[in-house]
């Protein structure tokens, strides 16, 4: 989780290559087929970048079984009228990079969050 968060907040290629697996598969929507690979999951990641300063993220429940992790979380943006609920759906090897890594998440009314 800091590593993502530190990639997230550098949007760095090597912050972000540090994360994932070379065959790695990041899905920013559960339906789509996602980025396949770090070339492809960087371009992808720096399309979408978000501004460093412009959100905080607040973790809450983290779980496992094996090699896949749940992570639980809000996202806010101050600047935008939603906040978000997040849940990550991550397959981790033992080295701690992620071979897959799923985002599912929902907006939320500024004052359910």
């Amino acid at each position: 989780m800091d590593g993502y968060e530190r990639a997230w907040a550098t949007n760095s290629p090597a912050d972000v290559r540090a994360l994932f697996t070379e065959d790695a598969v990041y899905r920013f929507h559960p339906w789509e087929d996602g980025a396949s690979g770090h070339d492809s999951i960087i371009a992808a990641w720096l399309e979408g970048a978000d501004s460093p300063g412009s959100w905080t993220f607040e973790r809450g429940g983290l779980a496992a079984d094996g090699e896949l992790h749940f992570v639980e979380g809000v996202t806010r943006y101050p600047q935008d009228e939603h906040d978000y609920a997040n849940l990550w759906v991550v397959h981790l090897t033992p080295d701690g990079r992620a071979s897959s890594f799923t985002e599912w998440y929902m907006t939320l009314p500024r004052d359910a969050a």
